[in-house]
């Protein structure tokens, strides 16, 4: 397996943002332990890199990189996933996600010349919108999914999260400082 960089140590954001890899003290970082569980496992088995943002040495934020995307449009098309970005109240509009997303990209771009993510629609992802926009994800032209199937025109469908009702963007890496 190609090297991620350096699990600790390095400043990634400014502003005491330090970004590394997920370890068995953060399981306080998610609400979810069996989430928690599983993220830790399937980062030491190699299919899917945590990411953990530390704010002045506090847990702030995660996001995992899914090595062979859930989305079955992404995996066939061998891209990684980004999945789950999530920032703490407190520390958000700090570039804590900014920090997260660019070390999920370096990290992507060892292995691919691209990275994938489905966003949710309703306005409870509006950040999440606005800053993957921000960073040159664009909608990969399919239109709306549901449970990873697209939702054909003409279809009423209930924006939420059971099901989560998102759009698949993609974002070329090009040159990404590794």
């Amino acid at each position: 397996m190609e090297s991620e960089g350096p699990a600790r140590g390095r400043v990634e954001g400014g502003d005491g943002i330090e970004i590394r890899r997920i370890e068995p003290s953060d399981s306080p970082l998610f609400e979810d332990g069996a989430k928690f569980e599983r993220y830790l496992s399937e980062d030491r088995a190699g299919r899917r890199t945590v990411f953990v943002a530390l704010v002045d040495g506090a847990p702030a934020g995660f996001v995992t990189l899914l090595w062979t995307a859930d989305d079955a449009v992404l995996r066939d098309s061998g891209l990684p996933e980004i999945s789950d970005l999530w920032v703490r109240e407190g520390r958000r509009n700090r570039g804590v996600g900014t920090a997260l997303l660019d070390r999920a990209e370096r990290a992507a771009s060892l292995r691919s010349d691209g990275v994938g993510l489905n966003v949710g629609l309703h306005s409870g992802y509006g950040a999440a919108q606005r800053i993957y926009v921000r960073r040159g994800y664009v909608p990969d032209g399919r239109g709306v999914v549901v449970e990873g199937e697209a939702v054909p025109e003409g279809s009423t469908i209930r924006l939420d999260d059971d099901p989560i009702v998102t759009l698949r963007m993609t974002k070329t890496l090009g040159d990404v400082d590794a």
